[in-house]
């Protein structure tokens, strides 16, 4: 497992809006028109020098101009094992692991794909490992695995933040009920419940996170920015849930 250490964010071309109702319309029609992934020209996605170095880091680089896009425009994925709840390279606080000051804190969850996405992320991948060797020779790690663990099937990781900022919008869908939120005190109520989201279907939108780099490795990191959670199997009620009668 490799650890997704921040190198450069990832930053949208910023809109020059004629005056503040312009810049909220711009806003809302983001919001609410997520491009799907089908729609993106990858051959245009290029590295920029910001010319400002990240903490702890020789590197500035950044990805322009793909923002958020919609993985499952329609149809749904899954994921086999749900989230990572014991990561290899320490525990978010929320978890018990020691305080950060990190901007936000996440956990990673392995999606599947088909093959429509795995040919896109490919794409992706390959394009940006293209215009970072154009800077400085890496060794670049694949996006895409075909790990054995998830039987041999095509997975991204995708980290969802549940601490910090920008959160992960969460909706929850269960015993034909949906529930929406964000962050750990919102997801923590559901883990046991779900089984850790076991075999779940999965709606998400992702976008590129950051550029890694770890033990003399390199590779693209990807962030949930909307995830939806449909349980396979109906998830059992308590018995007991009803305060007012145990209260009577």
């Amino acid at each position: 497992m490799t650890v997704c250490r921040k190198i450069s964010e990832v930053f949208l071309t910023p809109l020059e809006p004629s005056d503040a109702e312009a810049m909220a319309a711009a806003k809302k029609a983001r919001s609410a028109d997520v491009q799907s992934f089908l729609d993106i020209q990858i051959e245009d996605l290029k590295l920029k020098d910001t010319g400002k170095k990240q903490k702890n880091s020789e590197d500035s680089l950044i990805v322009l101009p793909l923002e958020s896009f919609n993985l499952t425009p329609s149809g749904w994925l899954s994921t086999k094992f749900g989230f990572d709840l014991n990561p290899k390279f320490g525990k978010p606080s929320f978890l018990g692991g020691e305080k950060t000051d990190k901007a936000s804190e996440s956990l990673a969850m392995r999606i599947l794909l088909d093959e429509e996405t795995t040919a896109f992320f490919k794409r992706l991948d390959e394009q940006v490992s293209q215009e970072y060797q154009k800077i400085r020779e890496v060794h670049w790690q694949p996006l895409v695995t075909d790990d054995l663990l998830f039987g041999g099937s095509s997975n991204v990781k995708v980290f969802v933040v549940l601490a910090g900022s920008p959160l992960t919008k969460l909706t929850v869908v269960a015993n034909e009920k949906v529930d929406r939120g964000e962050g750990w005190p919102f997801l923590k109520d559901y883990l046991d419940k779900m089984v850790n989201f076991y075999n779940a279907e999965v709606k998400i939108c992702v976008r590129p996170k950051s550029i890694w780099h770890f033990n003399g490795k390199t590779g693209l990191c990807l962030a949930a920015t909307r995830l939806v959670l449909r349980a396979r199997a109906k998830v059992e009620n308590d018995p007991f849930g009803d305060d007012a009668e145990l209260l009577a």
